[in-house]
Parts: structure tokens; C-alpha cells; sequence
């Protein structure tokens, strides 16, 4: 499969950048104003908040999701976290869902697939533009991982233990995620049944045959 590759569109992105760099000069102004005896105080809050915001700034316009065979790299606007895409269940609606170490259901939020806050939202194009980016995310993570999901079943008897485990994990995890947004895949006709129970059952049963 080709990687795939998605970033806010630059409209919002440019905005929300810009936005970091100036707020920041609001509340040094405000210390100003109190009295002059917080001059001092003002500047180095000025300068600490300043340089806050252009770190935060930076990181609003290299934001991004980045997806192969791999791992899944999430640069969002304060972290940036590396996902084995063995471990992702799913997407819906800008958030990543995957699996931990200990098997816990996580969620990350994808900055590049945020739609533009405004105080009105209203569908324009910037919306369209991020609803497209969402819909090629869900087509690229159910190509790379849902289609697998029976291909990982039948492929567990060639794993090791500690692989065995990690399965097993990754499968109830999943099986957590299409619970929580069975609702919402209803309402799409041509969304896919639940599939993540044909791997928890095939790890379970290999598990058994090993013990």
C-alpha cells in the first residue's frame, strides 16, 4: 500500500499558527497595565510566553499523521507519538483508536484531521476539505488494517508466545471499539460487520491449544 500522508489544509492552519504567536503578548500587556512596578515581571513574561507560543506555533504548521506498513506517526500540536500499526483498531471522526501495551483501549486525537474552530462553523470548504481527509484516513486504515484482521486470524498458529499475547490484546481492544461506535457504522449502509472477534477467538483457541 502507499503511505499515507495528511496535513490541515493551510488556511487553518496558517490562522491557528498565527494565533499562538500573537495571544501570547495579551496577558504581559495586562501585567503592564496593573501598575509600574511590574515592569520587570511583564518582560520576562513577555519573553517566556513569547517563545511558548512560537514553539507552539511550529509545531500547529508541521502537524500531521503519517502512515505505512509500519507505524502510524501522529505529530500533533504538543506531542508526537509513534503507533505500531499493528496495534491500531481503528479511526472515526480525527481520533486514532489503538491498543496499548497492557491491552487498554487508547484514543489519540489527529490534529490534521481537526475540523477549523470557528465561532459559527458552518460548512464551507475548509470543512469539506477536512471531511475528505477523514474519509481517506478510514478507507487507508481499513484497507491496512480491518481487510487483515481474518488474514492476522488464520496466522496466529505461526506466531510465538509473546506475539500470540500481543494479538489477543489488539483483539479485544478491538472489539471494544466497534462496540462503542456500532451506532454510528449503522447509520453508514455500506459500513463493514464487526470482524475483530474472528481474531480474539483464533488466539484464544491457539492459546488453549498451547497450554
Amino acid at each position: 500500500m502507499e503511505p499515507l500522508y495528511l496535513q490541515q489544509s493551510p488556511g487553518p492552519r496558517h490562522g491557528a499558527a498565527l494565533s499562538a504567536v500573537l495571544l501570547p503578548g495579551i496577558a504581559p500587556a495586562a501585567v503592564l497595565v496593573a501598575g509600574p512596578d511590574s515592569v520587570l515581571v511583564a518582560v520576562i513574561g513577555g519573553v517566556c510566553t513569547l517563545a511558548a507560543g512560537v514553539t507552539l506555533a511550529l509545531r500547529m504548521e508541521r502537524a500531521h499523521l503519517f502512515a505505512d506498513e509500519e507505524a502510524i506517526l501522529l505529530r500533533n500540536t504538543l506531542r508526537t507519538r509513534r503507533i505500531a500499526l499493528a496495534d491500531v483498531v481503528g479511526v472515526e471522526l480525527g481520533t486514532l483508536y489503538w491498543c496499548g501495551p497492557r491491552g487498554r483501549l487508547r484514543a489519540s486525537r489527529v490534529t490534521a484531521l481537526n475540523h477549523p474552530i470557528r465561532r459559527f462553523p458552518t460548512m464551507g470548504l475548509e470543512y469539506q476539505l477536512t471531511n475528505h481527509q477523514q474519509d481517506q484516513a478510514r478507507t487507508w486504515f481499513e484497507q491496512a488494517v480491518g481487510a487483515r484482521i481474518k488474514r492476522r486470524a488464520r496466522q496466529v498458529t505461526t506466531l510465538d508466545d509473546a506475539a500470540l499475547a500481543r494479538e489477543a490484546r489488539v483483539a479485544a481492544a478491538g472489539e471494544r471499539w466497534e462496540a462503542r461506535h456500532q451506532a454510528r457504522r449503522q447509520a453508514r449502509p455500506k459500513a463493514r460487520r464487526p470482524r475483530w472477534a474472528v481474531l480474539r477467538a483464533a488466539a484464544e483457541r491457539e492459546v488453549a491449544a498451547r497450554g
